[in-house]
């Protein structure tokens, strides 16, 4: 099963720009929150957001995690999420090959 959230009427209509995920950010960071896991789909697809976000909440002292599929990581991204001080990154896969041998 996969996220189904796109297609959803109101996904379509707008999303969060980076200004709405700082207050996001100001609201977990002013109740104590110190661990954000980022997340749904693909959150690689809008690095345009996700990088600077990301360094945001690292001036706020927050530990990130980041799940992904890895299917849009390249040298750039990858450069960019550890430039962003990206504290653990999870590389999830549709599944795993076994290779045995008698």
């Amino acid at each position: 099963m996969t996220c189904s959230t796109w297609k959803r009427p109101a996904y379509k209509e707008r999303e969060l720009d980076l200004s709405e995920w700082k207050r996001v950010g100001d609201v977990f960071f002013n109740n104590g929150i110190t661990n954000v896991e980022l997340f749904g789909g693909d959150v690689l697809l809008r690095n345009d957001m996700l990088i600077p976000f990301i360094k945001y909440l690292k001036e706020k002292d927050f530990v990130i995690y980041l799940p992904t599929n890895s299917n849009l990581i390249d040298e750039k991204m990858a450069f960019d999420l550890v430039e962003a001080s990206v504290d653990r990154i999870y590389l999830s896969t549709d599944g795993l090959t076994v290779y045995m041998t008698a």
